[in-house]
């Protein structure tokens, strides 16, 4: 049985308000020689960290009183030394004299130190960091200490944040924390956390709150890596009603997303980020399905009701320069466009009472052709290729969702048309295919896991890691590769599941608290990520939904590539 370690934190309270400094003002002194915690000249003289990883702009010290300069990879971090992540900033640090590492968020300071030949200490005056100390030996202790809190660690996953109010936010993964203030105590146990008041306050442990999940996208898995870059919460939105997943303008300053409430019809909502208010494009229908996003130019499609039948209608983003085609063909409705990468086509279901085929046309619906689609039924989850090149589509065994069933691939002109996966989950949904950006890999989930496959067939990679389930969520990042990629999983044995990232494709899947009701949606040019979450207010008879949208900007995209 995995043993529970625990740690406890005593909060510290003076007469005075706490004088929190913040790591975006200009640069601090570095903390005298003079004034670096007490140790031997033995413990002095030892590094007892070094720095692994530095995305951005990162600054840092390796011992006390020397100048801030810019943070290099395996540069040893002494008693007194510190680090500074700047904005949009992050750094991974290795401890040596015990099993673990720290990851340091944006604006965030923290200082080294070692009291004596037994303690490690880290000093935090405001920002987030997050650790990962494996147990320790008898007699050896880790601490955090910040203005009004020192954590002291006997081997746990967790993180502290120090807001701008003062208020400490301990967060674990793994162990159990006992909080301790003048006003009293609490246990925080895994996948909980405690908020302590500037006051001593301690509110009672809870369920963690999404925006404490989200950030921890910086800090996925036991080795705390960066497998989703979110940086700062620039803009959020609370509105009434289910929020899904929604989607970028090419020029990434537009957000579009579906609202539906209970009862009401389901209505579509626009919003600039830029000017930080909604908008409502003209031309546009009461009634409408999903928005697509032109991913090349100024333009948009959708699915709206014609007469007789469904019909697919493209503009630019303020909805003018409308135009409409497919309600001309009685008993056939054209459903799902999907924009080819240069924005020059679209690729669409076209169905009537017993069949459905794929179509190719220009956005204005001339030039169209139809695709030849073998398969053991109904053409589904379509999309296009990175380049544009290909086509890949499953064929669903049965009608219902979670029908499994085949997945095709040809190039774009119909030649090269392939089988290359069997046994597809969830064949019969609406949801693309997931290919990697770089056009390499096919993420499927098989009947008895994760595969990755080749869009010629010819590789088949499963994922060690995770078996059979329920896969969804599946999400690439915005890295050249794709890598990390993201999901979601759900064990149909013991009914559990929590979300995952694979590093790399050689590596195993890895379970993470990040996590959101839906999301990451990344904005074309990477900068910014959107998140959900929701909320019911009411009761399971009268649900009363409430949906909250997080747009964090992202630290940049190298991730080590």
């Amino acid at each position: 049985m995995k043993r529970l370690f625990s740690f406890t934190l005593v909060l510290l309270f003076g007469l005075s308000a706490c004088a929190c400094s913040t790591a975006t003002e200009s640069a601090p002194a570095p903390a005298p020689q003079n004034d670096a915690v007490s140790a031997s000249p033995a413990d002095q003289t030892a590094p007892q960290a070094r720095l692994d990883e530095v995305i951005n702009r990162v600054e840092a010290h390796a011992m006390p009183g020397e100048d801030w300069s810019a943070a290099l990879v395996e540069m040893p971090l002494y008693p007194g030394g510190e680090v500074w992540a700047r904005e949009s900033s992050t750094a991974l640090v290795q401890f040596l004299t015990r099993e673990g590492v720290l990851r340091v968020a944006p604006n965030t300071i923290f200082t080294l130190e070692h009291p004596d030949p037994q303690t490690l200490k880290i000093k935090l005056d405001s920002g987030q960091i997050w650790v990962n100390i494996e147990e320790l030996q008898e007699g050896e202790t880790f601490e955090v200490e910040t203005p009004n809190a020192t954590a002291a660690v006997r081997g746990t996953r967790f993180s502290v944040r120090v807001d701008k109010d003062g208020r400490t936010i301990v967060t674990v993964v793994e162990g159990l924390v006992d909080v301790r203030t003048d006003q009293g105590s609490e246990q925080a146990k895994p996948k909980s956390q405690v908020r302590a008041l500037p006051d001593g306050t301690l509110l009672e442990p809870g369920k963690i709150p999404y925006e404490e999940l989200i950030p921890w996208g910086l800090a996925g898995g036991p080795n705390l890596e960066t497998i989703a870059p979110v940086a700062e919460l620039s803009d959020s939105l609370t509105v009434e009603g289910l929020v899904k997943a929604g989607a970028w303008s090419a020029d990434s300053s537009l957000f579009n997303y579906n609202i539906y409430t209970p009862g009401k019809e389901s209505r579509q909502a626009f919003y600039n980020l830029g000017q930080q208010e909604f908008f409502e494009p003209q031309n546009l229908p009461e009634k409408l399905f999903d928005i697509y996003y032109n991913p090349a130019s100024d333009g948009m499609a959708w699915v709206q009701d014609g007469s007789p039948s469904l019909e697919i209608c493209t503009a630019a983003n303020d909805g003018s320069q409308k135009t409409c085609f497919g309600s001309d063909r009685p008993g056939f409705s054209p459903n799902y466009p999907r924009w080819s990468p240069d924005g020059q086509w679209l690729l669409y279901w076209l169905r009537d009472s017993s069949a459905t085929v794929l179509v190719i046309s220009r956005p204005d619906g001339s030039q169209a052709r139809v695709l030849e689609t073998p398969g053991i039924g109904q053409p589904r989850r379509h999309t296009w290729s990175p380049d544009g090149s290909q086509v890949a589509y499953a064929s669903p065994s049965g009608d219902t969702y979670d029908s499994p069933g085949e997945v095709w691939v040809m190039q774009a002109d119909q030649s090269g048309l392939a089988k290359i996966f069997e046994g597809l989950q969830n064949a019969n949904t609406t949801e693309p295919l997931n290919w990697s950006p770089d056009g390499k890999w096919l993420a499927l989930p098989g009947a008895d896991g994760l595969y990755l496959v080749s869009p010629d067939g010819a590789e088949k990679r499963k994922i060690p890691g995770v078996g059979l389930g329920g896969y969804y969520a599946l999400t690439w990042s915005k890295t050249p590769s794709g890598w990390p990629l993201l999901f979601k999983y759900s064990d149909p044995e013991t009914k559990t599941g929590g979300a995952f990232f694979i590093a790399e494709e050689n590596a195993a899947a890895v379970e993470t608290i990040f996590s959101a009701a839906w999301g990451p949606v990344y904005s074309p040019d990477g900068r910014l990520a959107a998140f959900g979450s929701i909320e019911n207010l009411g009761s399971s008879e009268e649900p009363n939904y409430q949906s909250t949208i997080y747009f964090y900007s992202t630290l940049p995209w190298d991730l080590g590539e």
